[in-house]
């Protein structure tokens, strides 16, 4: 009896507080409200919407397997995070783990033999005699962006786009706050409504964290929310205010699910035995005296420790005003790719190459110039267990540049003076920075020494040259919109071991 009486005292006071925080939240009794919103497994969700799937009963993995074995999956379905598959692995794991399912299922099976494969987490369930099985599809990058676009067009039935920042092509935040009063809803019953228009005009389910701040927002859908049970069409909300943050999560581990720790901070963190966000906030308040206080924090992370420690009360300064007010101070522009294979330095010069070219018809078509040349290196391991190794360097050029020749000839001497050619390089990163725009170079300052008029004539060659340069790369732009990327190639790309035909096919580095 006084075990069912403590049972039903516990079960009424979590009633009162869900009931406290649900009437501050409804009578808008807080000065912001925001929204982080994740799509679930969105590639995979996508896939399985346009297949007529359910992304929640179907297992399902989206990845390259032209690659190989070793390829990233970009996403896998929430189905197949029932069966215990992280989210993110590369395809010979997937398939290992797999193997271990099918292993742990035949022992379990009647006469301890599987028949039929399927792809049917139901089905799974109900039939221990079935083996699983997976299906594997290749990424489609422009189908997703045409998603995201899309469900971006669906907040904007509810919020203006002044209050929406995209975080990424499956993640957004949402200022609440001037809404409320607008619609007389709570913060909840808006978030579901956005997550209803989502689910019925995409097939989409999406997870939603409510938060006083930022942060909140964030740590409470990715810590919170997708522990919660789902509504009718598979949403998961949680909400958080600052009491709340002390209460649910002061004690939460690893410290590596809270926004913005990872691995390398949660372990600086444990050498001074902070393993939750409740000993950094005490830390923090630990007075002078003690060996380890709020000094320590700042000796060890510099600037970064302001944020910690904001993060370990629940407090973020930063508004979606502040971002996106923000502008950078200098631009650069940078791209990378992983080789499919290693290559030998000779081959190698012809994809650095192709890369440079690459980014300077980014810059003349954009009309930009730059100063520095960065360029980086990563070689193949000799071993399995040896360290990767890597080599990098820059040129800077003597005044801000958008010339083609000087480009090409600078990037080949450095290319040849820093490349090891008893190595096989595995990835390359290419860098220009800062970025400005082209009409700075016609402003440069002259030194005592130089002749103006030299210098004028100078100018003048080389902006006859660059327009027409530009002249070309623009038709060389119109050519490719209208037929494709590949339509114009220079004929070292028709080379076997060039890289450019296959990445124009790609957005991001994945199949488009």
């Amino acid at each position: 009896m006084l075990y069912f009486s403590s049972f039903f005292c516990n079960q009424f006071i979590k009633m009162i507080k869900f009931m406290r925080t649900y009437i501050r939240i409804k009578w808008v009794g807080i000065l912001a409200v925001y929204l982080a919103i994740d799509l679930k497994s969105f590639y995979a969700s996508v896939e399985c919407v346009e297949r007529n799937l359910d992304p929640l009963e179907q297992l399902v993995v989206v990845a390259d397997q032209s690659r190989s074995d070793k390829t990233i999956c970009l996403a896998v379905s929430p189905a197949l995070k029932v069966l215990g598959f992280p989210g993110r692995l590369r395809l010979f794991e997937a398939k290992e783990k797999l193997k271990q399912i099918n292993h742990h299922r035949r022992k379990l099976a009647p006469n301890q033999r599987l028949v039929k494969p399927t792809t049917s987490l139901r089905k799974l369930q109900q039939y221990s005699f079935l083996a699983a099985d997976m299906l594997i599809v290749p990424p489609r990058m422009q189908l997703y962006i045409d998603y995201s676009v899309k469900i971006y067009q669906i907040y904007l039935q509810f919020v203006a786009a002044a209050d929406v920042h995209v975080y990424s092509i499956d993640e957004v935040f949402i200022d609440l706050s001037p809404y409320l009063k607008l619609y007389n809803q709570s913060p909840i019953t808006i978030a579901e409504q956005i997550a209803q228009e989502i689910f019925e005009q995409t097939g989409i389910i999406a997870t939603i964290g409510i938060g006083t701040n930022l942060y909140l927002a964030k740590v409470a859908m990715d810590i919170l929310a997708k522990k919660q049970n789902a509504n009718e069409h598979g949403t998961r909300l949680a909400y958080l205010d600052e009491k709340r943050y002390q209460e649910l999560l002061w004690q939460h581990q690893p410290l590596t699910d809270f926004w913005r720790i990872g691995r390398g901070i949660s372990q600086r963190l444990a050498k001074y035995s902070i393993f939750t966000m409740e000993d950094l906030a005490m830390t923090a308040l630990q007075p002078l005296e003690q060996p380890i206080n709020i000094y320590t924090l700042f000796k060890e992370f510099g600037i970064q420790a302001e944020l910690l420690i904001d993060h370990a009360f629940g407090k973020e300064s930063c508004s979606l005003t502040a971002i996106k007010n923000y502008h950078h101070k200098s631009k650069s522009m940078s791209m990378g790719q992983v080789l499919p294979h290693s290559y030998p330095a000779d081959k190698a010069w012809l994809i650095v190459r192709e890369m440079t070219e690459q980014l300077y018809f980014r810059l003349i078509t954009q009309q930009q110039a730059t100063t520095h040349l960065h360029l980086s290196m990563v070689y193949q391991k000799d071993t399995q267990k040896s360290k990767r190794e890597g080599v990098r360097g820059q040129v800077r050029f003597k005044q801000l540049t958008a010339d083609y020749q000087e480009m090409m000839i600078e990037i080949e001497k450095l290319y040849w003076q820093i490349v090891d050619i008893n190595k096989t390089v595995k990835k390359i990163y290419l860098t220009v920075y800062p970025v400005v725009p082209y009409s700075f170079q016609l402003m440069q300052q002259l030194s005592l020494f130089d002749e103006i008029e030299e210098h004028q004539l100078q100018i003048a060659k080389k902006h006859q040259r660059y327009q027409k340069e530009r002249e070309l790369y623009l038709t060389i732009e119109a050519i490719q919109k209208k037929y494709g990327k590949n339509a114009v190639l220079k004929a070292s790309s028709l080379l076997d071991y060039s890289t450019i035909r296959i990445r124009n096919q790609q957005i991001g580095g994945h199949l488009a």
